[in-house]
């Protein structure tokens, strides 16, 4: 192995083993020491491939956000010449595969929401590369579903709609108690029913079924 491949497997490694660290502790209580023991690196690799544990930490945020939108990205797929129903529903279900974490390891979906509930400083750049393109998108198609409706009345509307999409990610474990048939779902299965259920629902919440 060349020496840029070794440095670049080094890294590699590093970002693995720290995601599941800083997913499972948080960012306080993980130590570069042990990151660095998990991934057989030493400790100053971290120094020349992130600078130090805030560098690590930004980059294992920021790789997993570049990997989740290369994946499912903000508009899903679904052309811009699409019916606005469409359109939203597209941006729903790809909001949902992100965030449920669909064939992604588990400490993804955990280490973006203690980001979310700790917040870091990291957050400014998490906001502007995963959620300001989708909350623009939302924008677009709330203001082309609701035109009568003001500006302040699309925003909380947008955020109704985001809301709903994390609620199911956050409240899994207590949805599998209280609906047993929701549990034998894959995750697949229960991205298809809630894309829909919440397509639908805004639909009805913002005045009515539009074609």
């Amino acid at each position: 192995m060349s020496v840029s491949s070794e440095s670049e497997s080094t890294r590699d490694r590093l970002l693995e083993v720290a995601g599941r660290i800083f997913a499972r502790r948080g960012f306080k209580a993980a130590t570069i020491r042990e990151i660095c023991e998990q991934a057989g690196a030493n400790l100053a690799s971290v120094n020349y491939h992130f600078r130090d544990k805030d560098g690590l930490y930004a980059e294992v945020l920021a790789s997993t956000i570049r990997r989740a939108l290369e994946r499912y990205p903000a508009d899903g797929g679904v052309s811009r010449r699409a019916p606005v129903t469409e359109r939203l529903e597209g941006v729903i279900r790809s909001f949902l595969q992100r965030t449920l974490g669909l064939d992604e390891p588990e400490w993804k979906g955990c280490l973006m929401a203690r980001e979310l509930a700790e917040p870091s400083g990291a957050l400014p750049k998490i906001i502007q590369e995963v959620a300001r393109p989708v909350h623009d998108l939302l924008l677009e198609m709330v203001a082309e579903l609701a035109p009568e409706r003001n500006e302040e009345e699309r925003w909380l509307c947008v955020q109704s709609i985001i809301a709903q999409c994390h609620f199911f990610r956050h409240a899994e474990a207590v949805l599998e108690v209280l609906r047993p048939q929701w549990a034998e779902l894959s995750k697949q299965d229960r991205i298809e029913r809630l894309s829909g259920h919440i397509t639908q629902f805004t639909l009805r919440g913002l005045g009515g079924v539009h074609g």
